[in-house]
């Protein structure tokens, strides 16, 4: 297990301070972040690069303070990669088992199979220089794991990639976490990089590092508002409660199942959100008449913005729906909201 132990660090006007955290041995774990939130950082410090104030960094028990990174169980890619534009594929990729004193026959097989392993072996007698930028974050990737670290860190790795690109190094992380079993710790912005990948994302949000979840807990049941704005989440709205589960919301009465009393904020989760010409006649639902504002196409559905009076909210639909009741901006619908697509956050 790797552990941070009432950490905190200063890097010139920017601090981290009393930063808990647990890692599990084997896991794929994603610190999820808005840029400049320190993640960066806290990878340095892991890693060996930054010293922190105080607190500790410990692995498998041991504390790692005072280690230089060489002498780290730690591999690192970082964003400038830092590849030696001297060396060919291979010559990168073995540099780190070379340098520390792997016999010549070892090192090779090593390559051969994190080269297999990365997608890579028809580069290895090529200059890195010309490789594209999807290609050299393979030779990154496989000259970090050329050491055989038990911790792996990776800043940003998919950020600046091409989508199709970024989705290939995906599986790539997949399989290479899978058939190695190293710990991997990843740090992104990208939500949709963190819930693909994680086996447990913690935030690191306003200098604070949120307790860990896994992706099903973290974007279904968030903890905190402001976690879920930074999750993209929409329809965040602050309620008036009015017992027994219901509560007001821009002059509409709505019911949601296990409203827990003094709550303030609700999330209305736009993909149980039904549109209809009519409205719904179900027990547990509660519709509102509205007006089509927008229809945008977000990947594989469509956002929906209706407007109920003073209420706005946004509905995610299939296309199917969308042409099959030809909704369009300006067209009245009913808009059923079920119980159970209202979430309360914690009280406190």
């Amino acid at each position: 297990m790797l552990e941070l132990d009432t950490l905190s660090v200063r890097v010139g006007d920017f601090e981290l301070r009393d930063l808990d955290l647990q890692v599990n041995r084997g896991e794929y774990f994603v610190l999820l972040g808005p840029t400049g939130a320190g993640k960066t950082v806290l990878l340095e410090v892991i890693s060996g690069l930054v010293s922190p104030e105080s607190g500790a960094v410990h692995w498998a028990g041991k504390d790692l303070n005072g280690l230089p990174p060489e002498a780290r169980p730690v591999a690192a890619v970082f964003q400038d990669l830092g590849l030696f534009p001297h060396l060919t594929v291979a010559g990168n990729i073995e540099y780190g088992p070379r340098v520390t004193g792997v016999e010549r026959s070892i090192r090779k097989a090593r390559v051969e199979r994190l080269a297999g392993m990365t997608g890579i072996e028809r580069l290895l007698g090529r200059s890195v220089d010309g490789l594209s930028g999807g290609e050299k974050q393979r030779v990154a990737l496989a000259r970090a794991l050329a050491v055989e670290p038990e911790v792996l860190l990776l800043d940003e790795p998919l950020s600046a990639l091409d989508p199709s690109i970024r989705d290939r190094l995906r599986e790539v992380l997949r399989r290479v976490h899978a058939e190695t079993g190293t710990t991997v710790i990843h740090v992104t912005h990208d939500r949709e990089v963190a819930l693909s990948l994680a086996d447990r994302i913690a935030v690191l949000l306003n200098r604070r590092l949120h307790p860990p979840a896994e992706p099903s807990e973290l974007f279904l049941r968030p903890r905190r508002r402001d976690i879920a704005e930074f999750l993209g989440l929409r329809n965040i709205f602050e309620v008036a409660p009015t017992g027994d589960g219901r509560f007001e919301l821009h002059g509409h009465h709505l019911r949601g199942d296990d409203i827990p009393q003094g709550t303030t904020t609700v999330w209305i989760r736009p993909e149980e959100i039904g549109l209809a010409t009519q409205p719904a006649n179900q027990s547990d639902t509660v519709s509102l008449e509205g007006e089509v504002l927008s229809v945008a196409l977000l990947g594989s559905q469509f956002e929906v913005r209706i407007a109920a009076g003073e209420l706005e909210l946004a509905v995610l639909a299939a296309p199917s729906a969308i042409e099959a009741q030809v909704i369009t901006p300006g067209r009245r619908l009913a808009v059923a909201v079920p119980a159970d697509a209202i979430y309360a956050f914690p009280v406190g």
